[in-house]
């Protein structure tokens, strides 16, 4: 495809600038690349193919393979919805024993702050709770 096919399809000025941005420069992080990839795709419409073609004609990368270029093409693909709430279920999960952990970590004694009683915060400059202490 095109450049001026490919940006005409492109709406907002500010991503036309972004992508032009990344095909021009010289050394792209990956992340960049991916989200190259991912908007070409899923935003504008191209296929893996027509992605792939796209980059090897149009990017000003010092690197080009074409093989990689159309191995990491492929590999860019949107997250399913049963990949999504997987990856909720667990964050939700991990994020919850972290948050366990670090609330006893906080307590300067051994006991819950469940136990009855009230407890302060032991705060920093910035507002962060360093501990908590139970008021006497």
């Amino acid at each position: 495809m095109r450049m001026g096919e490919v940006l005409s399809r492109i709406r907002s000025k500010r991503k036309r600038e972004e992508i032009l941005d990344i095909l021009n420069n010289p050394h792209p992080a990956h992340f960049q690349k991916v989200f190259l990839v991912g908007f070409l795709r899923y935003a504008v419409g191209l296929s893996c193919e027509e992605v792939t073609r796209f980059i090897l004609e149009n990017a000003k990368w010092r690197k080009k393979d074409p093989g990689i270029t159309a191995y990491q093409v492929r590999s860019v693909r949107k997250q399913t919805v049963c990949e999504k709430e997987m990856k909720r279920a667990h964050l939700r999960s991990s994020l919850s024993s972290q948050e366990r952990a670090r609330e006893r970590s906080l307590v300067s004694s051994q006991e819950s702050m469940s136990t009855p009683g009230e407890w302060l915060p032991v705060v920093n400059e910035c507002g962060f709770v360093l501990e908590w202490i139970r008021k006497h």
